[in-house]
């Protein structure tokens, strides 16, 4: 999807079905599309596409919704990424915790015009500290759980992993409705999501064209890897702004909800009228 697509139309198509390969097959006889595999995707992927053109994406339906869920398509529409009203263009002020945070400076490096500023609640650059790898490693037999077949325990454990004693205040404020969603999602967490993070790689020289004001957010509880990330990107960043949650560790938006929202509106009160 470009940054140039026509705001309000369909850009992308997915189709989840169980077999794939009959699908490809199908399609490009009747439609005369072509297909391409996707090199870098963690799970087999192949896209649709028109001339040399991709236009869409076809996979398996995941293991957990094969007989509950029948083959659909999904539709993308393209949006204005827009921090103003309408059709103004303004850039857009971007919080965002853990992976998504990862998104973020992402985002700022492939598309700054759309990024007025960062706020970065601890995000997970485990490669780049010294702590990373061990706590990378500590995940190895979660994801052997799920490997397993026991995403329950795996969700349960991942949970207590990255909240310790804070644990119980995710199902207090998300229900446990929440966990059983992530239940039911495990399979797009520890498949797609987390190779994708483990893969993603971001430099020093990458961080120097990041020219937008920072803040950097961190739990004053949390384990030495994400203080690790916090005192980096302050390295990284001399002039970005740092919020210390009190009280809290990684799941610092649950714990202390208040500080941090405070937190937020005092970096983005003092962003007004800064270009």
């Amino acid at each position: 999807m470009s940054e140039t697509s026509p705001r309000g139309r369909f850009v992308w198509y997915d189709l989840m079905t169980t077999d794939p390969n009959g699908a490809a097959d199908f399609y490009t006889k009747i439609a005369g599309w072509g297909t391409q595999p996707w090199e870098n995707s963690p799970t087999p992927y192949t896209m649709w596409t028109t001339g040399d053109a991709p236009i869409g994406g076809v996979m398996k339906l995941m293991p957990e919704m094969a007989g509950s869920v029948p083959p659909h398509w999904i539709g993308y529409v393209a949006v204005q990424l827009s921090g103003g009203m309408g059709d103004d263009p303004t850039p857009s002020s971007v919080p965002a915790g853990v992976h998504g945070a990862i998104v973020a400076l992402q985002l700022a490096l492939d598309a700054p015009g759309v990024v007025r500023s960062l706020a970065l609640l601890e995000p997970p650059m485990f490669a780049a500290v010294p702590s990373g790898p061990a706590y990378r490693a500590g995940l190895g037999p979660i994801v052997q759980m799920h490997q397993e077949g026991d995403d329950a325990a795996a969700i349960d454990a991942f949970l207590t992993r990255i909240a310790g004693d804070d644990k119980p205040a995710i199902e207090r404020a998300l229900g446990r409705g929440a966990i059983d969603t992530a239940v039911a999602d495990a399979a797009t967490f520890f498949e797609v999501e987390l190779p994708a993070m483990r893969e993603w790689a971001f430099s020093r020289d990458q961080a120097g064209r990041i020219r937008q004001p920072i803040l950097t957010v961190v739990g004053a509880k949390s384990v030495p890897a994400f203080k690790e990330v916090n005192a980096l990107l302050k390295e990284w960043y001399p002039r970005a702004e740092e919020l210390v949650v009190p009280d809290a560790g990684h799941v610092l938006q649950i714990v202390n909800p208040s500080a941090v929202a405070q937190g937020l509106a005092r970096f983005y009160i003092g962003q007004r009228g800064t270009k």
